[in-house]
């Protein structure tokens, strides 16, 4: 069973507002659910979510390599 989380949880995991957890449902960043009107992520869809920026990071850095900014010059 997936743990739920309440979006004042999820942004702390995050280390954001619950405003952001929102937008991040909004855009399909994260799969957000409703429990009796009120809106909550699963720890899944979080882990997900920090994955993909983990990896997104480390595409799109110069450092990922080993490439500082000495050796661009």
């Amino acid at each position: 069973m997936k743990k739920i989380l309440q979006l004042s949880e999820a942004a702390e995991l995050l280390r954001t507002s619950s405003r952001t957890v929102r937008r991040l449902i909004d855009d399909g960043e994260l799969e957000g659910l409703k429990v009796r009107g009120g809106c909550r992520v699963t720890t899944a869809s979080v882990d997900a979510y920090i994955m993909r920026q983990v990896l997104k990071f480390t595409e799109e850095s110069p450092y990922r390599f080993g490439v500082t900014d000495r050796d661009r010059s």
